[in-house]
């Protein structure tokens, strides 16, 4: 009888954990730290990227539904809706709202034609989020398009 050869398996060999050497990271980790440490400015994190458009356009407001978002509240079609809290900063508490919306904003621009603008004029010092809870409203109430007021430029 001949026998056939097989293949015998090579075993892979691991060496003990001695012989990893993390000493070189150990350093490298270290000079990056020491260099963030002292490198980095902690006021470059201040710095926007976001560079705001400022308006050219001489011509007035579109024709459109108007609301005024300022410091006192939320003015459709001039009258008042919505109160903002003492400082400005938030919708005030007592103001019934779905998520996003604010429900007597959206009520109010209910009853204008869906067809129109909202030409917005918001006060500088209002934040971003009660711009878009206003904003929200209006979708809810079926606008699609949006108009803000903004100042002119200065040269």
């Amino acid at each position: 009888m001949s026998r056939v050869p097989t293949r015998r398996r090579r075993e892979r060999r691991i060496g003990p954990a001695s012989d990893l050497t993390i000493t070189s990271m150990v350093d490298m980790f270290t000079m990056i730290l020491t260099f963030l440490l002292n490198f980095v400015d902690p006021a470059m994190g201040d710095a926007s990227p976001l560079s705001l458009p400022t308006a050219r356009a001489t011509a007035a407001p579109s024709e459109g539904v108007q609301v005024e978002i300022s410091r006192d509240g939320i003015v459709v079609a001039g009258t008042l809706v919505a109160a903002l809290s003492p400082d400005g900063r938030a919708v005030a508490a007592g103001v019934e709202r779905s998520g996003a919306v604010l429900l007597p904003v959206a009520a109010a621009l209910r009853g204008a034609s869906p067809d129109l603008p909202v030409v917005l004029t918001a006060d500088r010092d209002v934040p971003f989020v009660v711009i878009g809870e206003v904003l929200q409203s209006a979708r809810a109430a079926g606008f699609e398009r949006y108009r803000f007021v903004v100042d002119r430029e200065v040269q």
